[in-house]
């Protein structure tokens, strides 16, 4: 949150929106000054989005998790569902695929995927995380097979839930102790 605060998000958005001339120091200086604010503030908006969902119970339910209030939390007149799409959206503005990295675009297929089993579409969920899992730039992170897994799971397709139990075995084997 404190560096979604320090970030003039307008004046970024402002940077972002025009040419500037890379010859002249200046606006070099600037320009790397303004990548650098930039590529801080989306892992903070999906670091927002990621403590927003873990105060909730799991998709595709919109209530919150055991023991957690979050009318205390939530702006007035805000259902939960409408607090998570309006941090999907600040992310959703800065997201470009193609400036990510693998690891960036694995962790926004994710929470896109929660985002949208929360809202009822478990379809649209899946698209860009399958993907962003199938892509050749590394094996999925436990998280993503572990969200993949529960969709399949949540829209009754049992036999993609076993393959992805077991791909998930297969890549992160339990810990055993040594006899």
């Amino acid at each position: 949150a404190a560096v979604v605060a320090a970030v003039d998000v307008a004046s970024l958005a402002a940077h972002f929106g025009l040419k500037h001339d890379t010859e002249d120091p200046a606006a070099k200086e600037a320009c790397k000054s303004a990548e650098q604010r930039k590529e801080a503030l989306l892992p903070a908006l999906l670091g927002r989005v990621e403590r927003w969902l873990e105060l909730m119970a799991p998709a595709p339910s919109c209530e919150s998790a055991a023991g957690v209030v979050l009318a205390d939390l939530l702006p007035a007149g805000a259902s939960a569902l409408q607090h998570l799409e309006g941090l999907w959206a600040s992310v959703q503005q800065w997201y470009a695929a193609a400036d990510a990295a693998h690891e960036v675009r694995l962790r926004h297929a994710r929470l896109h995927s929660q985002v949208r089993r929360r809202q009822g579409r478990p379809g649209a969920a899946g698209a860009e995380l399958l993907k962003a899992m199938k892509s050749c730039e590394g094996a999925p992170s436990k998280k993503a097979l572990e969200e993949m897994l529960a969709l399949c799971e949540q829209l009754g397709w049992e036999h993609w839930a076993a393959y992805y139990r077991d791909l998930r075995l297969k890549q992160f084997p339990a810990k055993l102790s040594l006899l």
